[in-house]
């Protein structure tokens, strides 16, 4: 079986950790036995180029663990049906170069619906069905476009099958583009992701994410200001980057906690690891995620985690031996903190809960039993 995956967002050297967990199943799926390469029409914003201080144009083609993964380039002109009629353009230029070097897929795996227009084109021409993953928080926050919503319209309704990443998710879906969608969540590598390692001498909890709005990290400030009024011996570290992150620091001054907090920026997988199995308790207050993989690479890792019902983290940590969720309020966020604190944690008992519901060979199963019902269809 050869499995296509069209790719709306993939790591690139534009973006280096964009769409990592599409990245992070097209190696399992690879690694369990299909065959699966991968298409990414990238038509990205001029401020890449300012962020990255670098360019990229043209198509490129890259080997990455026993896959290739075509990339066309282009740069956005902000107006959406030509930047969509590009990206489709694009697209069809790769998947043509795909063809001729590997002949045709049996199965085209899209992520997200906004390449879909390109997944259309492909049934419509070619015969080959392809089912869809949705990612994307839009819809759960509701700021989806008209524009959006009709190519979201089109997508859904011609593949053969849809799917979101969390039992919360899929009902935003559904009452959103009235259609059926069924739940397989993201995985991990929990061959990676273990625990071990010694631990920071100070409790140390962690955040891992994009520093944006709707990650909401200045509660998590907040309750560390607390933690620390009532003078606990606790530090936090915030790993990510983003525009908010120069206001984060800022509110660390203003708080009096500047030195009980540590700002990392990006940091690659490796080092996100070892920070992971160093740190006592993961904490993210998002307001919006559609699954969270971060909680389930910090419990891999033998960690606990305290999230808020963002979307996904409530589905994850359905079993309250892994974790807790806490309502977006300052007083419940910190007394859950410091209720962490004294509890006992088996790390290796929290990476079992995630090989067992989250990693690769219980997915990739998963999948390779959805991809040869669509395909004996």
């Amino acid at each position: 079986m050869k499995v296509l995956v069209l790719a709306s967002w993939y790591p690139s050297p534009m973006w280096e950790d964009l769409g990592d967990f599409v990245e992070k199943q097209v190696n399992a799926l690879n690694k369990n036995g299909i065959e699966t390469d991968v298409i990414y029409p990238n038509i990205y914003s001029p401020k890449r180029i300012l962020k990255c201080k670098k360019i990229s144009l043209g198509i490129k083609k890259d080997r990455r663990n026993n896959n290739s993964v075509y990339i066309g380039y282009g740069i956005k002109t902000h107006l959406n049906s030509f930047d969509s009629y590009r990206t489709k353009r694009l697209g069809q230029k790769l998947f043509k170069l795909y063809v001729k070097e590997n002949g045709l897929p049996d199965i085209i795996h899209l992520h997200n619906f906004m390449a879909g227009d390109l997944a259309v084109w492909i049934k419509n021409k070619y015969g080959i069905p392809y089912i869809v993953t949705e990612h994307y928080t839009g819809f759960a926050r509701n700021i989806v476009t008209p524009f959006e919503k009709k190519i979201a319209g089109r997508v859904f309704e011609n593949s053969s099958r849809n799917i979101a990443v969390s039992e919360p998710f899929r009902k935003i879906l559904e009452d959103v583009t009235n259609k059926t969608f069924i739940t397989i969540p993201n995985l991990i590598d929990t061959d990676y992701f273990i625990p071990g390692g010694s631990k920071f001498d100070h409790y140390t909890f962690i955040n891992v994410a994009d520093v944006v709005p709707k990650k909401n990290q200045q509660l998590l400030l907040r309750a560390i200001s607390k933690l620390v009024e009532k003078g606990l011996d606790i530090r936090c570290i915030f790993v990510g980057d983003g525009p908010d992150k120069k206001g984060l620091e800022n509110l660390a001054v203003s708080l009096g906690i500047d030195r009980f907090v540590t700002f990392t920026g990006f940091k690659p997988r490796s080092e996100v690891k070892t920070l992971l199995q160093k740190s006592h308790c993961f904490v993210l207050p998002s307001l919006h995620e559609t699954f969270g993989i971060v909680v389930i690479e910090a419990l891999a890792a033998g960690i606990p985690v305290i999230a808020t019902p963002s979307g996904g983290p409530e589905w994850i940590l359905k079993n309250s031996n892994v974790g807790q969720i806490i309502d977006w309020n300052i007083e419940e966020l910190t007394q859950a903190m410091e209720d962490w604190m004294t509890i006992s944690i088996n790390s290796d008992t929290l990476h079992s809960w995630v090989v067992d519901n989250y990693s690769d060979r219980v997915i990739c199963q998963s999948l390779k039993k959805l991809y040869k019902e669509v395909l004996d269809c």
